[in-house]
């Protein structure tokens, strides 16, 4: 089997609703879904066991946070490939995974793009970088959901289940540690709905932030990281004071315009 899907749930039965119409569209069909609910009250347990014949394995039970169930699904998943694609998000069309996998890769992460949705109502249509390093994941990351990992690449090492929010973050860093190959599949692969709470900038991710960077960053690598960040701070200095003068310069030009128009006029 190529993939696994692993969707992880809680009280959302309209974001699984929408999930499993994605999932079940896929033209796309070497693949199982795994559901994990953590013990929803508002109908999605019901839902599941309506498609229960379409689902490779699912539970509905309180689980100990995000990452706990996205390990849980991990252990029951089957394919060469597993994507973890949460409720709420869908695919970006039916063709979407067919396509991903028409050709083979030795890659231990693929990842593509993804369309990021906001609560405000806008859209920012996302496109990652085809090589991705530890400096590039300090200061960023690629969608979780337009990820897939080699489901052997998680033996041994799970997700960090202390970590509430980030815990996808620190395995991208610890995965580039590791020396794990990483692949850019230039192709949209889901709309991702960023409104939820891993997608907030709050008081925990900072904290968990600092946490995994301090983990994660090897000691001898650390000052090499705090250069470059110097370096990318005086460039973007360098860049902003020349918009702004470039700025200043257009407005004393538009000035001057007007006031030889206005001269004309009189």
């Amino acid at each position: 089997m190529k993939l696994s899907i692993i969707t992880i749930n809680l009280n959302s039965i309209a974001g699984l609703r929408r999930t499993a119409e994605s999932v079940f569209a896929q033209t796309f069909t070497d693949f199982e879904w795994i559901v994990i609910d953590g013990g929803s009250t508002d109908g999605c347990r019901e839902l599941i066991e309506q498609h229960a014949d379409r689902i490779a394995y699912w539970c509905s039970e309180p689980d100990k946070g995000i990452y706990n169930a996205i390990n849980k699904g991990i252990s029951h998943a089957k394919g060469e490939y597993v994507q973890i694609l949460n409720s709420g998000d869908w695919f970006y069309e039916a063709t979407t995974l067919e396509r991903l996998f028409a050709n083979q890769s030795n890659a231990d992460i693929l990842y593509g793009d993804a369309i990021l949705l906001y609560p405000d109502g806008s859209i920012i249509d996302k496109h990652y970088p085809d090589i991705v390093s530890l400096n590039y994941f300090i200061h960023d990351v690629i969608n979780h959901q337009a990820s897939f990992y080699r489901r052997k690449v998680f033996d041994g090492h799970p997700y960090d289940e202390h970590f509430l929010i980030a815990g996808d973050w620190a395995y991208c860093i610890e995965a580039v540690c590791r020396g794990l190959r990483f692949q850019h599949i230039p192709q949209t692969i889901v709309y991702y709905d960023n409104g939820g709470i891993s997608a907030k900038w709050t008081e925990r991710q900072i904290m968990e932030r600092n946490e995994i960077l301090d983990t994660y960053i090897p000691q001898h690598l650390k000052p090499d990281m705090a250069a470059i960040d110097k370096l990318r701070d005086l460039q973007l200095r360098r860049s902003t004071s020349k918009l702004l003068s470039l700025s200043l310069r257009m407005c004393q030009r538009w000035e001057r315009l007007m006031q030889r128009i206005e001269k004309r006029k009189k």
